[in-house]
C-alpha cells in the first residue's frame, strides 16, 4: 500500500534542518586548548619577565643605598673637620689678639 503524496504538506519555503559537521564539535575544543595554552604561556613568561625585573631592580637599590650610606658617613665626616678647622680657627684668634693688663689679668696674657 502506497500513501498518496499529498501537495499541501510539502512546502516549498521550508528551511532545510541545521547540519552540524563532526569537525566543528572537535575544532571548537582544540581552538579552545590552544587559545588556553597560548595565555597560559604568555602569563608565565610575563611573569618570569617581572621577576629577572624585580630582582635587577633590587641588585641596583642595593647598591644605591649603599652608596648613600657611604655618602652620609663622607659628610659626617667633613662636618666634624670643618668643626674642628673652625675650633682651631677660634683658638688662634684668641692667641693672637693682645690681652691688655687689667686687674684680673695681671699679666696681660
Amino acid at each position: 500500500m502506497t500513501h498518496p503524496r499529498h501537495p499541501e504538506s510539502e512546502s516549498s519555503d521550508s528551511t532545510p534542518p541545521i547540519k552540524i559537521s563532526r569537525s566543528t564539535w572537535v575544532s571548537a575544543p582544540a581552538y579552545a586548548i590552544v587559545a588556553f595554552s597560548t595565555l597560559l604561556i604568555a602569563s608565565a613568561l610575563a611573569v618570569s619577565n617581572l621577576q629577572n625585573t624585580d630582582a635587577l631592580h633590587g641588585a641596583e637599590i642595593k647598591s644605591l643605598d649603599s652608596r648613600a650610606t657611604q655618602i652620609e658617613h663622607s659628610l659626617a665626616q667633613i662636618e666634624v673637620m670643618r668643626n674642628d678647622i673652625l675650633w682651631i680657627r677660634r683658638s688662634i684668634e684668641v692667641r693672637s689678639i693682645p690681652v691688655v693688663k687689667t686687674d684680673s689679668n695681671p699679666n696681660g696674657h
